[in-house]
């Protein structure tokens, strides 16, 4: 589960150990060729470090989390939304 709040400027993922993330800045709402729509956020963690948490929503509904850093990428897919 993943919960975006604009608010409290926090991004959470419950996964098997939760990520909590400072949003520092939001990009622009991008729309690509195939007509999923995706945002990206630059965040910092609890380790102080900077990276960037990317959420694409494809046409079917099908959310994709990908979560960046200088030394490590994962990627959540298959993500429904509520």
């Amino acid at each position: 589960m993943l919960s975006i709040d604009t608010d409290k400027e926090t991004i959470t993922i419950y996964s098997e150990q939760e990520q909590r993330y400072i949003i520092l800045d939001r990009g622009d709402d991008d729309q690509d060729d195939a007509g999923g729509e995706q945002v990206e956020f630059s965040v910092i963690d609890q380790d102080g470090d900077t990276g960037v948490v990317r959420v694409r929503a494809q046409k079917n509904s099908v959310l994709q989390l990908y979560v960046e850093f200088n030394n490590i990428m994962w990627v959540y897919s298959g993500l429904q939304r509520l």
